[in-house]
């Protein structure tokens, strides 16, 4: 996926996120995978996190997809045999903020509550001895909207809008309905940047849950 969204030619201009980090607002991020620092936080590329779901600092991925964003994101290179190399993520040298924002006892649904608490924890936490937040990423989201939503989500606006003001964008995913002319919220929200999957070939028959 690198080549294909161009990634590849800024790595060898020797640009992959030094001195930035990255938010990751999921169902937790893995800190113990070998890609994401491989130890209790901080380590090496986890430097921080926070369960808004459960209340703790926690952020202990409970399903796996979150773990799955943070290393397409910024995860590290890695080899996993002779033959398995992990080619890194899209930004590999910026560190990772890890937000769990859907609870131990269903990891399947995130509030909208605990997703905002987990915005407002990242942008108070923006800048750090070797780190300025460049973004928060967002893969999942609720509603239909054909249009910006940001009158029926204020509190979802107000988070986002705050980031924007300080220099971060949010990023979100835009559904994960097949929808060709409707977003979720947040991504539905006038400042987000509302992104959706890419294929360099025709994937056949797609589900949609």
């Amino acid at each position: 996926g690198l080549p294909l969204i161009g990634a590849d030619s800024l790595h060898r201009l020797g640009i992959s996120g030094e001195g930035t980090a990255v938010a990751i607002i999921d169902t937790g991020v893995d800190y113990l995978h070998p890609t994401l620092g491989g130890g209790r936080i901080p380590n090496s590329k986890v430097i921080y996190g926070l369960d808004t779901a459960d209340s703790d600092d926690d952020p202990m991925d409970c399903s796996g997809h979150g773990t799955a964003v943070a290393s397409v994101a910024a995860g590290s290179t890695y080899q996993w045999g002779p033959n398995r190399r992990f080619a890194g993520g899209v930004a590999p040298a910026a560190k990772i903020l890890a937000y769990k924002v859907t609870s131990d006892s269903d990891c399947l649904a995130a509030s909208s509550g605990a997703v905002i608490a987990a915005i407002e924890d990242a942008v108070l936490n923006r800048e750090g001895l070797d780190y300025r937040l460049a973004a928060i990423n967002i893969s999942l989201g609720d509603g239909v909207y054909s249009g910006p939503c940001d009158d029926a989500n204020l509190a979802y606006s107000n988070a986002v809008n705050a980031a924007a003001a300080v220099g971060v964008t949010v990023v979100a995913s835009a559904g994960n309905q097949g929808l060709a002319d409707a977003l979720n919220a947040p991504a539905c929200v006038s400042q987000s940047l509302a992104v959706g999957s890419a294929w360099d070939v025709d994937p056949g028959p797609t589900g949609f849950s």
